[in-house]
């Protein structure tokens, strides 16, 4: 009875964040599109005076860094699911072997995490070129933040790499 709840949670925990991803990668297409439209109703229909104003968004860059943004939190989402899935997949099989499990779950967190940090970046390269096309100088310390979150995540990343490469080569050692 526990085992076939256990596996109902995993399956629709692994579906939900694949479908989250899957909407996610169709609002970034949806974003494409209406960009396209906005540069093109910019490009041929605005008046002179309207394509030089100042601290207006260009929509070019706009568009290409609202569809990346979303591009990667789709991505994020995605492998959090097949990560989600995996492992359960992985830990019930028969074959069991702790020391392929342990090797899985360092590449699917390392796989993770170098995605969320992708995202915290990007997110943090938006901010800087919005805060720049805005003349908002003072809010540059919000991506500022990103990026030292992001750094201090890349340095667990390889604190945790570093300490379960030494229990991977004593398990090793131990066959």
């Amino acid at each position: 009875m526990m085992k076939s709840i256990q596996r109902y949670m995993v399956v629709s925990f692994s579906t939900v964040f694949l479908s989250m991803s899957i909407i996610m990668l169709v609002y970034a297409l949806y974003e494409i599109i209406v960009g396209l439209h906005i540069i093109i109703d910019h490009a041929f229909f605005a008046l002179p005076e309207e394509v030089t104003k100042p601290n207006e968004d260009d929509p070019v860059i706009t568009t290409v860094l609202n569809s990346v943004s979303s591009g990667a939190i789709a991505l994020a989402l995605y492998e959090l699911g097949m990560g989600i899935s995996s492992e359960y997949f992985l830990s019930t099989s028969k074959s069991h072997i702790p020391h392929q499990f342990y090797r899985s779950q360092r590449k699917a967190v390392t796989r993770f995490v170098a995605v969320a940090v992708i995202a915290l970046v990007l997110e943090s390269f938006i901010l800087v070129i919005k805060f720049a096309n805005l003349n908002l100088v003072g809010n540059l310390t919000y991506p500022i933040g990103l990026i030292v979150a992001s750094g201090f995540l890349l340095i667990s990343l390889g604190i945790f790499l570093y300490l379960t490469q030494q229990n991977l080569n004593t398990e090793s050692k131990n066959k």
